[in-house]
């Protein structure tokens, strides 16, 4: 169990709907310049804004400019150079232009006034060529332990990956020195995702070599080799042509994977086989020493961008804002409350740290040593629409919701696998995040000093009972609804979750990380479930101009035998179970979670018919 605390790892997966090397009939449009547009001097250089994206053959290009005042030329290499305007291949003079590419190669564009030419008003784009070969797949390799006849399928080769070099600007060559790492081994580089550069991190952490001279590890800058660490497996072919199977048994592998101290502590997987879901999956498996989920989400975001309109930013749920203001006299009596409800809460949250461990269950087998155990990875997707439904019809808040019905759904699954198991003492822990500040900030600002998303680890983390099952509850299952909402609102007004990350602040100061690891996986493997969320954007993300269908993370490395991640993206919310193989039965769990959603639903549409004042 000692090895435990170096193992949190956090993994996020990108379903695309058409794979990045499928056929070039979905066309993209690009606005040259994002909302600027065809200007002398646009906020981001033209050249630059090639270089991190991907253009194919029938892709667009949109010209915004004023007509009369300006004009688009397309020119050969030597004239984009002396920016000669006079013999352009092809003018573009109609205020708003498009250009649609018919080959792969280089295109060159100039303004039709040589002076903004001169000034930096061009732009190179490189089209890709279209690959057609297949590559060959080597001969399975049966898993170890498993013969031919088996049934299971045979374990996948991981495959390899190098950058390929193309003429013109490109992104994805040497890795740029990293700034000095910061106080919690921050620093910086870049990697290629497509044609498109996403930030990550250029640090390593190497146990036996980097210690100074109280014996205290370190960071250690190196120069990254994308090879090592973008990883494109090569699965056997099917009849069927779909790879779920061969897909679930290559992530599970990961889940169970410990990521090497020896190199920097990310990877990167290109599934480029189809499942029921996806064309395609792109896996990004970061450490959690190199940031928090608030941290990589912000750095992932960094390779997104919206599909309907790139020049646009991304928006996320915000939470509406209080408009009353209440003076110092009358918020007195509630921060009064809130300072006696947060004494017992801090006090209990470290005796369940410490000391206080939940009952053995179907959810918590309290075995040692189970993070580096199989685990599964199961997906459920909701319509948030049905979630606001739910809260308008009752008058809570949409976690309200989401928290009574993971809450119900466990104990559905407890009591169908062992009765007297409903009543048992069970905690979740709710992984949190510590910073006062809505939406994600990129990379560059969150590495600021006086950023309020500063990048690193600032979290905590609460604790919170699972609602028994009792006769009540089971006859009305919005009873779970309810004791969601009465137990948020007064965790919301609770100074506990301020004071738990303040002491672990505190004891990283005075002991280091290492102690922090072990207090925070002590608590995890005190309790019985871990939850997190994260809010993903409301607008459909693009991956290197193809469209990302789904968008879900997950945490791995930790005690607990179930976790469970909420991610809402678009108008759906996708919850992700990561629950640990041979114990906890995934498709039963998957199904109870699935149940209590709808029982709730219904149970809310006919509470609403008999007090029609919820309404």
């Amino acid at each position: 169990m000692g090895s435990g605390p170096h193992r949190f790892v956090h993994l996020f997966l990108l379903m695309i709907p058409t794979w990045l090397s499928s056929s070039f009939s979905d066309a993209y449009k690009f606005y040259v310049g994002g909302k600027d547009g065809w200007v002398v001097k646009p906020s981001e250089e033209y050249n630059h804004w090639a270089q991190r994206n991907r253009f194919q053959i029938n892709d667009t290009l949109y010209f915004k400019y004023k007509k009369g005042s300006d004009s688009v030329l397309v020119v050969k290499k030597e004239n984009y150079d002396s920016c000669n305007t006079k013999s352009p291949i092809q003018k573009m003079d109609g205020g708003d232009s498009s250009f649609t590419f018919d080959r792969s190669g280089p295109f060159f564009f100039i303004s039709g006034n040589a002076g903004n030419c001169q000034k930096g008003q061009k732009l190179i784009v490189v089209v890709l060529a279209v690959r057609h070969h297949k590559p060959q797949s080597p001969p399975p390799v049966a898993a170890p332990g498993l013969s031919p006849a088996s049934g299971s399928p045979p374990a996948v080769s991981p495959g390899s990956w190098s950058p390929e070099p193309s003429e013109g600007p490109s992104s994805t060559g040497d890795v740029a020195p990293a700034p000095s790492p910061g106080k919690d081994g921050s620093g910086s580089m870049r990697f290629g995702v497509g044609e498109r550069s996403c930030p990550s991190y250029n640090t390593q952490h190497v146990v036996d070599k980097v210690k100074d001279d109280d014996g205290k590890l370190r960071w250690k800058r190196v120069k990254v080799k994308p090879e090592e660490h973008v990883k494109v497996p090569i699965f056997p072919e099917t009849e069927s042509g779909i790879y779920d199977q061969y897909f679930d048994d290559y992530v599970s592998r990961i889940l169970t994977e410990r990521t090497p101290n020896s190199k920097p502590l990310w990877e990167v997987h290109v599934i480029k086989y189809p499942t029921t879901n996806a064309a395609g999956t792109v896996i990004m498996k970061l450490h959690h020493a190199l940031g928090d989920g608030y941290s990589l989400m912000g750095a992932l975001l960094s390779c997104l961008h919206r599909a309907d309109d790139p020049s646009l930013p991304l928006s996320f749920p915000s939470r509406p804002e209080n408009s009353t203001k209440k003076s110092i006299l009358k918020r007195l009596p509630s921060a009064i409350s809130s300072f006696f409800d947060s004494i017992p809460d801090f006090g209990w949250s470290l005796i369940k740290s410490g000391m206080m461990e939940d009952d053995i269950s179907p959810i918590r087998s309290g075995f040692e040593g189970t993070e580096s155990q199989p685990f599964a990875l199961s997906n459920i997707l909701f319509s948030l629409d049905r979630f606001k439904e739910i809260k308008s019809k009752l008058g809570v808040t949409t976690n309200d919701v989401i928290t009574g019905m993971i809450s119900y759904g466990i104990r559905l699954y407890m009591q169908e696998i062992d009765y007297e198991t409903r009543m048992a003492n069970s905690t979740a822990v709710v992984m949190l995040n510590t910073r006062k500040i809505e939406g994600y900030q990129s990379v560059k600002d969150m590495l600021k000093p006086d950023s309020k998303g500063q990048w690193g680890n600032r979290i905590s983390f609460l604790q919170v009972s699972i609602p028994k099952l009792s006769q009540d509850s089971i006859s009305n299952p919005l009873e779970f609804v309810w004791k969601a909402h009465k137990i948020i609102k007064r965790k919301r007004h609770s100074f506990s979750v301020f004071l738990i990350g303040w002491l672990l602040d505190l004891e990283m100061k005075l002991r280091g990380h290492e102690a922090v690891a072990k207090h925070i996986y002590t608590t995890l493997g005190n309790c019985s479930v871990v939850i997190s969320n994260l809010n993903g954007p409301i607008e459909r993300m693009a991956l290197a101009n193809h469209p990302v269908k789904g968008f879900y993370f997950t945490m791995t490395g930790g005690p607990e035998n179930v976790n469970i991640t909420i991610m809402s993206y678009m108008k759906t919310l996708r919850v992700t179970l990561r629950t640990l193989k041979g114990f906890i039965d995934e498709h039963k769990f998957k199904c109870c979670i699935q149940n209590a959603f709808e029982v709730i639903y219904k149970a809310a549409m006919e509470e609403t018919q008999k007090n029609p004042e919820l309404n």
